[in-house]
């Protein structure tokens, strides 16, 4: 396997491990929403809308603005605390995992740059629509904590000027949290971590430009892969030029490192043929997980969530 391949299958583990990461991150959140969504029950429940005044509708709507941001406060602290601690991770795990290529000491990037990338650089985002929308990590957690409580007080509003009971607008507001509201969290959790780990990778092959040809951009390929990612799949670009996944919400695309021939390690050529051979361009996930040694299939298999202690304990299948 060339030092391209052994990046390819590396930087593809460690997203699927990544994607876990998650998954584990949303359910610690979710315990968040739920307390909000039974606040929000509570307190509606004091109420009988049947004969509402003006007054009592203001303090209601006061209540349950209270209820919405000492909420969603809660969500983006814990959140944002858990985006700046893996971030750090990324940007160690992306140097140690470039070292493994190369026969040059490899730099890992100052906490400060890091920091800088988090709170500078946006995301470009495309819609399912085509309209792109252009954000920072912080940004994007923050629109949805807004829009998510304009959505759910104006539910609650809109139910008391019609005339609607207790029962009908808690109905409305259970089911609001529980399908909309957590798909969206889920869906932003997921983009937000993929963001910092590509903005960790981005920073790591800034500081260590001088050892690469370019990036190459990998995409997820299966039935639920986008357009853009498919178009995007294998096109090479400079270190710091061109597109960055998250390429839309949710997105599962990477950029991969390429080597400069003259750095790569002269051993890795060859080292895993028999297990893996050269990654087609039309190789599917499952085509290319079937590829894999036994140990990451095993890994990969396994569905559960992981704590960032997990996710480094993982390394030394990642860089199998």
């Amino acid at each position: 396997m060339s030092t391209t391949g052994y990046l390819i299958d590396a930087t593809t583990r460690h997203a699927i491990f990544v994607e876990r990461y998650g998954h584990g991150r949303y359910n610690d959140l979710e315990p968040i929403l739920n307390d909000m969504r039974d606040q929000l029950v509570a307190r509606l429940s004091r109420e009988d809308l049947t004969d509402f005044q003006f007054m009592r509708a203001q303090a209601l709507l006061a209540d349950v603005d209270d209820i919405l941001a000492g909420s969603f406060q809660q969500f983006e602290l814990d959140l944002g605390g858990y985006i700046e601690e893996f971030s750090e991770y990324e940007a160690g795990f992306n140097s140690r995992m470039l070292q493994g290529a190369v026969k040059v000491e490899v730099d890992i990037p100052a906490i400060e740059q890091l920091n800088a990338a988090l709170n500078n650089t946006d995301m470009v985002l495309t819609q399912q629509s085509g309209a792109v929308e252009r954000m920072t990590i912080n940004q994007a957690i923050n629109q949805f904590s807004a829009k998510k409580s304009q959505e759910i007080r104006g539910l609650i509003n809109q139910g008391i000027i019609a005339g609607e009971t207790t029962d009908e607008i808690t109905r409305k507001v259970t089911r609001q949290v529980n399908k909309r509201t957590k798909a969206q969290a889920r869906s932003l959790v997921s983009t937000t971590i993929s963001a910092t780990s590509n903005q960790a990778h981005n920073q790591t092959a800034r500081a260590n430009s001088d050892v690469l040809r370019g990036e190459q951009i990998i995409a997820t390929l299966d039935s639920h892969t986008s357009d853009i990612c498919i178009s995007a799949d294998k096109t090479i670009w400079p270190v710091d030029a061109g597109p960055f996944p998250p390429l839309h919400w949710a997105c599962r695309s990477l950029r991969v490192m390429l080597v400069d021939p003259k750095y790569s390690i002269p051993g890795l050529e060859g080292t895993r043929a028999s297990e893996s051979g050269q990654v087609s361009a039309n190789l599917s996930y499952r085509g290319w997980l079937k590829q894999q040694p036994k140990e990451v299939r095993e890994r990969v298999n396994i569905k559960k969530t992981y704590s960032l202690a997990e996710l480094a304990a993982l390394e030394p299948v990642t860089f199998l």
